[in-house]
Order: structure tokens, then C-alpha cells, then sequence
């Protein structure tokens, strides 16, 4: 048997959460569909997850800043347009595909036609959505300026984008730089400096310490060079 925590809504929008025994998820989806109800997440009990779902966590892996600014984005014009939340939620999960962010979107959906609040729903899926924006959000619905808020989410997103960009352009060069070092010295040490240890074998002078030194680090890179790779 196999323990399963399912989320669903009922057909006037009401959002339920129960823990379900079952042999198999088939039996079980079609037993909830039976009576009318739509499953909105179903995640298996294991280790350290019932405190994630008593917190409202049901996703493994988060969005991406980019993913989360074009949802904003797209909320903020439906919203600008004179859009009901929910109405605007609704249409950005139509037909969309099963991402982290559009089941969350679902459940989110489905809180606020039961008369939840937009940040309350959102602040159920805080691996989703980061505390910032749910505090943003919050001073949006106090201050009833929403549409403008959630400008403001897109600009910060925006910037944010724009600068991890940049950070990772500086980043990218000194990163090549110190690649193309590391070949170059690596040749050197292995191709170049064995070239020399004949002829210093051939002085029959002692050697300086550093010298010895270098060639034996040519000489085990030499043998060890594809290991070392």
C-alpha cells in the first residue's frame, strides 16, 4: 500500500487535502474523479515531506527568475486590462504546460475562488515564489495599487536578469584566460621541458634544486597526463 497526500477542489471551487492509502494512483485518481472532484497535486509520503505539505511545499524544484518574470509580466497586463485576478490566473494556466510554477499557479487558482487572497495563496508555495514577492504582493493588495506593484516585480526581475548577465560575461573571459594558461603551462611542462633533461644529462654538472624539481613534475606528468586529465 502506498501513502499519497492528495490536493483537490470540488465543483464549487473548495479546496480539500487528505492523506489516501492505495494500491495504485490509477485507482485512486479515478475514485476522486468519480465523485466529482479535481486533483489538483498528489505527491507520495515519504521521509520528510509531511512537513513540507503541512507548509504548503508540493514542488521539488523552484522556477527561474525568467520563468517568474514573464508570469508577472503577463498577470500585470491581464490585470491592466481590468482582468479579476483569479480570471487573469485562470487564463495563464489554460492549456499550459505541467511546469512547477503552473501547478502551483493551479492550487493558487483554486484558494482564491474560495476567498483566499492572492499573497495568502501565493505564500503557500514559498519554494515557488521567493518571500520578496510575496511582500511585495502584500503591499500591493494594502495599498489597492496591485497592477502598479507588480510593475515594479517586473522591473526588479528585469534588473536582476540584466546584472546576472553582466556578472557572468566578466566572468566568462579571465575564465578563458586562465583555461588557455593552464594548456599552455601544461604543454610546456610536459612537451617542452623533457626536451632539455638529455642535454643537462649530457653536462654531467650537478643540478640546482629547482631544476630537478621541474623535471620530475615533467617527468610524472609526462606518465600520468591522461589520469590526471
Amino acid at each position: 500500500m502506498e501513502k499519497i497526500v492528495v490536493r483537490y477542489a470540488d465543483e464549487n471551487g473548495c479546496t480539500r487535502e487528505e492523506t489516501f492509502e492505495t494500491e495504485s494512483r490509477e485507482q485512486l485518481q479515478s475514485a476522486l474523479k468519480d465523485r466529482g472532484f479535481y486533483i489538483l497535486t498528489e505527491k507520495a509520503l515519504n521521509d520528510g515531506v509531511a512537513a513540507k505539505i503541512k507548509e504548503g511545499l508540493y514542488y521539488e524544484k523552484g522556477v527561474t527568475v525568467k520563468e517568474l518574470n514573464e508570469f508577472t509580466k503577463m498577470l500585470r497586463t491581464l490585470i491592466k486590462s481590468g482582468m479579476p485576478v483569479n480570471d487573469a490566473i485562470a487564463v495563464l494556466i489554460d492549456g499550459a504546460p505541467e511546469t512547477p510554477l503552473n501547478t502551483a499557479l493551479k492550487v493558487v487558482h483554486a484558494d482564491i475562488k474560495s476567498g483566499v487572497s492572492l499573497s495568502r495563496a501565493l505564500a503557500r508555495h514559498t519554494n515557488i515564489f521567493p518571500n520578496i514577492y510575496i511582500k511585495t504582493i502584500v503591499a500591493g493588495e494594502r495599498s489597492g495599487a496591485l497592477e502598479a506593484i507588480l510593475k515594479r516585480l517586473v522591473e526588479y526581475f528585469n534588473n536582476s536578469i540584466a546584472i546576472r548577465r553582466k556578472v557572468t560575461g566578466a566572468l566568462i573571459y579571465p575564465a578563458i584566460l586562465f583555461v588557455v594558461a593552464t594548456l599552455a603551462t601544461s604543454y610546456m611542462i610536459v612537451a617542452v621541458v623533457p626536451q632539455f633533461k638529455d642535454l643537462f644529462d649530457g653536462l654531467g654538472t650537478p643540478l640546482p634544486l629547482p631544476t630537478k624539481v621541474l623535471l620530475a613534475i615533467s617527468g610524472f606528468m609526462a606518465d600520468w597526463f591522461i589520469l590526471l586529465l
